[in-house]
């Protein structure tokens, strides 16, 4: 079962889903970072992480609306990541070569960390996880 925004029961992190009509496009968004810039991972100085199986989950969650359970065998693709930290410069290339968009662009929501939300807006939120109060929801972020 779903746990509400606030309540005690469970951490509270399903209650401020983003709904169930999104679907990554991390393919689409390769695919046109090589053919707009012409360049390959090597050249972004990205490493190659190949492939496996793992075991992922657990067989006694503390919240096990969390959905980590049971403990099973996970089998992940291949994927190229970046060695460096990307610079923001970087992201916004690759944005605009992309059209990627950020999920806060998509939602018009994003986390925030409690110490930098305004007091003045941060009386207006009434919503929050349970398990980490200090990540607020804030509209147009």
């Amino acid at each position: 079962t779903e746990s509400s925004p606030g309540s005690t029961e469970g951490c509270g992190c399903s209650g401020l889903g983003r709904g169930d009509t999104v679907k990554e496009a991390a393919s689409v968004v390769t695919e046109n970072l090589q053919e707009s810039t012409g360049e390959s991972a090597a050249a972004h100085k990205m490493a190659f992480i190949e492939g496996g199986t793992f075991r992922m989950g657990n067989n006694k969650p503390t919240y096990p609306q969390d959905g980590e359970q049971p403990e099973r065998m996970v089998k992940v693709s291949s994927f190229y990541i970046d060695t460096y930290e990307v610079s923001n410069a970087q992201f916004k290339e690759f944005v605009d070569a992309t059209g990627f968009k950020t999920d806060s662009e998509k939602y018009n929501w994003s986390f925030v960390f409690e110490g930098l939300v305004p007091p003045e807006l941060n009386k207006k939120i009434t919503k929050s996880v349970a398990a980490v109060p200090w990540w607020l929801p804030v509209n147009g972020a």
